[in-house]
């Protein structure tokens, strides 16, 4: 607006008041974050903070495998400027340091978050990240503003100019008594909202504005409307009612008192020794009436081992018992508001880490270590050595990390023993297993005379072997972690073979064209290998069977089976004869007739392989005679001198041990007389005369 008309300046429009009618005053500015001083890029949520509001600065894209990172109040990374270190875990984990004011905590991706914003949070922010591959940093610039701006713009105005009382050219006329503000409330709540207006009947040519601490606000009107009040805007309002024609102005101001209602502890982790001091303040608002202090949610009151300050605002704990650790809050209230701090917890401090493998140190200096043995030199003890460097104190613990065992193996997996025999049987396992047991049919072991162990237990040998050592062995591998159990080893006692036999038994027929499959059975053990022989010769057949396709009168004779054991070394056989069945024998001729005292000869025709040939006559056996001969091999039969006595029904009967078969019969009749004649019937004869 400048100078008006008239070379008249109003009541107090001196020093900030110049200039009102031209721009408001900024009270607040939104900076872009700060050029990136590193490859890591910072982003403020949101962008343009405010008092009393909440921000996150979050780094973009930092490395997976990042380990900590650690946020600086400062544009460097002296230690004296370190708001916090954050750790990702599993599980997470804060530690606060000397910058740290109670409301910042770090999240996901290393992420700051500030709350309850002050103009104190002004400035450069440092976030250092450290990883194995790639480590980051970068700075930004937070900027806080003040939200009246934005907020008084948002006032409207909301009443027109009332009628003039009397208007007259010169010094305007109000009402009596004065301009006026309502309500005339001058405390709030932090978080409500303002509604102020301006009470008074000026001439119609009226204009308003509105003043926080002498400074000017956005918009005109009778009316000034603030939401969201936080304890910043605390202060004097003043409303200016300026007449033009003639000019003159009027003010009105109330002073309007915020109070908060948030109570902030000092932090979320504080360490300290047993039997030390530690100090918690309780950081709230000044407009704050009462302060009340709890742990673990129970109301604390002085003690000789507990001191609160006059006001109750600071809280000492002197030679501190592990006791007295846990959640501390502290509670305020005022007028409007009762609130309830985050909780402080104190604890006893951390300490750094060692660990240790075998004795020698691994390097890692984290709580938490993750094994993920490749090999088995990653097992054995492992030592953990925490060292306070407050107490001075160091504690050591160490741990057996053993491997799980596999199921072990005994090996032969089956075994054969002479009577009176030595056999030896191992056990295959882990050399982490530090404790090897042997069973027998689930029975364990104890070592004898005749029952023998390696040092390491994991070879079994036994002497002079009874049958009562026979049976199914197993050994037991176990470490602090595991036990694991074999498959049975069969042992046995070896014999034979005994007893062998071929089925089906003999002697065996066949006719020609048919087929016949021997097997030979024998009792041994091991099994025996069998071998096959006919008429003495080896033949190429194995196995324990042999089938016969008979085609030939070759192929008859004597077979024999052959047993051996490799384990006993002994030998047993038996052998069976297959024999022809016999076909029916024929006797030629097949008719004679010899004269009385002739001779005659019989041929008995039949299979070479009958061993037996006898004659029949008339179903009766003959015998060799003076009258009645045979040849060497019986088949042929001479009978000289041949009396009537000798004729009759000829046969031969052929056998072997499979068959027995008899001829047709061969009719042998002998030619005789005259030797005598006679009438029948004898006598002489009387016959009667005449016919018959």
């Amino acid at each position: 607006m400048g100078r008006l008309s008239g070379s008249w300046d109003p009541p107090a429009w001196g020093g900030p008041w110049k200039g009102l009618l031209l721009a408001a005053s900024v009270l607040g500015s939104c900076l872009q974050p700060a050029p990136a001083q590193t490859p890591v890029t910072i982003v403020l949520t949101p962008p343009s903070p405010a008092v009393g509001g909440g921000v996150s600065l979050a780094p973009q894209n930092p490395p997976q495998d990042f380990v900590s990172c650690s946020w600086y109040r400062s544009d460097n990374t002296d230690a004296s400027s370190r708001i916090l270190s954050y750790f990702p875990g599993p599980p997470p984990g804060q530690t606060n340091d000397s910058a740290h004011t109670g409301r910042e905590t770090a999240g996901s991706g290393c992420a700051l978050h500030i709350a309850g914003l002050r103009l104190s949070d002004i400035g450069n922010y440092t976030v250092d990240i450290q990883s194995r591959t790639s480590p980051g940093l970068g700075t930004v610039h937070l900027p806080v503003s003040v939200p009246l701006g934005s907020e008084f713009s948002a006032a409207r105005a909301a009443c027109p100019p009332p009628s003039p009382l009397s208007p007259t050219r010169g010094s305007p006329v109000f009402a009596p008594g004065g301009p006026t503000i309502t309500p005339s409330q001058k405390v709030y709540a932090e978080g409500s909202a303002l509604n102020l207006l301006r009470r008074d009947h000026p001439s119609p040519a009226l204009v308003y504005i509105w003043l926080f601490n002498e400074l000017q606000v956005s918009g005109s009107g009778s009316e000034l409307q603030v939401t969201n009040l936080c304890v910043s805007h605390s202060g004097n309002y003043t409303c200016v009612a300026i007449t033009v024609f003639p000019l003159n102005s009027r003010n009105a101001t109330l002073e309007i008192q915020v109070q908060g209602n948030a109570a902030q502890a000092p932090g979320d982790a504080i360490p300290n020794p047993e039997n030390g001091t530690f100090t918690l303040p309780c950081n709230s608002s000044p407009h704050t009436d009462t302060v009340l202090c709890l742990r673990d949610g129970s109301y604390l009151v002085p003690s000789e081992g507990l001191g609160l300050s006059s006001e109750s605002r600071t809280l000492t704990v002197p030679n501190a018992p592990r006791a007295d650790t846990g959640a501390y809050w502290c509670k305020v209230g005022n007028l409007v508001s009762t609130n309830l701090s985050e909780p402080s917890n104190v604890t006893v401090p951390s300490p750094s880490y060692h660990w240790f493998l075998n004795g020698t140190d691994t390097n890692e200096t984290e709580s938490i270590l993750t094994v993920n043995p490749t090999s088995l030199d990653q097992l054995g003890t492992y030592k953990c050595q925490a060292h306070n460097s407050v107490t001075g104190l160091t504690a050591r613990m160490d741990i057996e990390v053993e491997e799980m065992l596999s199921k072990p193996t005994v090996m032969p997996s089956e075994t054969q023993v002479l009577e009176n025999g030595t056999f030896t049987l191992t056990c295959n396992t882990s050399v982490s297993a530090d404790t090897v047991l042997w069973l027998r049919d689930g029975v364990f072991l104890a070592p004898s005379d005749r029952l023998g162990l390696s040092p390491d237990n994991r070879t079994l040998t036994v002497l002079n072997f009874t049958q009562a050592d026979a049976g199914a062995y197993q050994c037991e591998v176990r470490n602090p972690v595991s036990t694991e159990r074999s498959e049975p080893s069969n042992v046995t006692e070896a014999y034979g073979p005994d007893s062998t036999r071929i089925d089906p038994p003999g002697p065996i027929g066949l006719t020609l064209g048919s087929s016949l499959t021997l097997t030979c059975v024998a009792d041994s053990v091991p099994a025996p290998s069998y071998r096959w022989f006919f008429n003495g010769t080896i033949l190429l057949q194995t196995g324990s069977s042999l089938t016969i396709n008979l085609t030939t009168l070759d192929q008859l004779g004597t077979y024999k089976c052959q047993a051996d054991n490799s384990v006993t070394g002994l030998t047993d056989e038996v052998e069976i004869k297959v024999l022809e069945m016999l076909p029916k024998p024929t006797v030629t001729p097949n008719q004679i007739q010899v004269p009385e005292n002739g001779t005659f000869t019989l041929t008995c025709n039949s299979s070479p392989h009958a061993d037996t040939l006898l004659w029949l006559r008339d179903g009766a056996s003959l015998a060799p005679s003076d009258r009645l001969g045979l040849s060497p091999d019986n088949r042929t039969l001479t009978v000289s001198g041949a009396t009537r006595g000798d004729a009759g029904a000829y046969q031969c009967e052929v056998r072997n041990p499979v068959s027995t078969e008899r001829s047709e019969p061969s009719t042998v009749t002998v030619a005789y007389g005259l030797d005598s004649a006679q009438i029948d019937p004898p006598g002489n004869l009387t016959l009667p005369w005449g016919p018959l």
